[in-house]
């Protein structure tokens, strides 16, 4: 990490850049964690679908396993 400043360098500014940039980062990861739930919970109704030779059930077996 040839790139990091030492605390006691950083600037007002670069410190205000990292919080933003670690704000940005929160609010992925909750949205991806959003986007996770919804997934989960579609994949937990395929189970009750109606498809030919159980395809939705081993869907849905299958996109939980990759979950999981």
């Amino acid at each position: 990490m040839a790139d990091r400043i030492p605390l006691d360098h950083l600037t007002s500014d670069q410190y205000d850049a990292l919080r933003a940039e670690r704000e940005q980062q929160r609010q992925r990861a909750e949205e991806a964690e959003a986007a996770l739930a919804r997934v989960r919970a579609l994949a937990g109704d395929m189970r009750t679908w109606c498809s030919p030779h159980g395809l939705a059930l081993h869907y849905s077996d299958t996109v939980l396993a990759a979950l999981d």
